[in-house]
């Protein structure tokens, strides 16, 4: 999606850099609004470059994003707690990082240039322009709501009703009350019943594969029946 065209106000890598975005010591005024409010005004006037968020907004969403990379400290014991990112959501996290530490840094080439520091984050991870906008939009979100994370779209694709412990454990006294005759079959049958369903919230049949891998993970050994 690189190559795809966006219109120049809706484009992240053309925000604008305010003058009071740098700090060096020298005394001058803040602009009169809050990057929320400045935010909000660009939405509705097309055709303006959007803003960049402001320089001391983005230092604090650094450490933020910082802690949530290494786990929050121990306190008095050394070292930090584990956190619990999934791959896809920690490389973005990283992104995110490495895209405000190109911008606040003064030793950076990108310093104080949102868009080029967007831009250097997403080569980073071995991507383009596509990529560099989805950081810099998250970048923007996790400024202005630290508990906005990104989220992995994919898990929930991969993830076995057996995590649910109920079900889990309906399962099991169902494959009891077959004795012998437990089947892939009749897996699949049990978790397309109607009450079953609507007791777990399971919206849609699984297929015998994902029965199969089912009943080995709770211990039974069943063979797929060949297509």
């Amino acid at each position: 999606m690189d190559d795809v065209e966006v219109p120049s106000d809706q484009d992240e890598l053309l925000e604008e850099p305010l003058v009071a975005h740098v700090h060096d010591n020298y005394p001058r005024l803040w602009p009169p609004q809050d990057f929320c409010e400045r935010m909000a005004e660009h939405a509705t006037r097309p055709g303006i470059c959007r803003q960049a968020p402001l320089f001391d907004e983005a230092k604090l969403a650094y450490a933020s994003v910082l802690e949530a990379l290494q786990g929050k400290s121990r306190g008095k014991a050394s070292g930090y707690y584990q956190p619990l990112h999934d791959p896809f959501v920690r490389k973005l996290l990283e992104g995110i990082h490495s895209m405000l530490h190109f911008y606040i840094n003064l030793s950076s080439a990108m310093y104080a240039k949102w868009g080029d520091s967007a831009s250097m984050a997403a080569l980073g991870l071995g991507h383009g322009k596509h990529c560099a906008r989805v950081l810099s939009q998250l970048a923007c979100q996790y400024i202005l709501d630290r508990k906005a994370l990104p989220v992995n779209p994919y898990s929930e694709w991969n993830k076995s009703m057996l995590a649910d412990e109920d079900l889990a454990d309906d399962i099991r006294l169902h494959l009891q009350s077959l004795g012998k005759e437990i089947t892939v079959d009749k897996l699949v049958a049990y978790l397309d019943d109607p009450e079953v369903c609507r007791k777990h919230g399971i919206n849609k049949k699984i297929s015998e594969r994902t029965a199969h891998r089912y009943l080995n993970e709770l211990g039974y050994q069943c063979v797929v029946k060949p297509n």
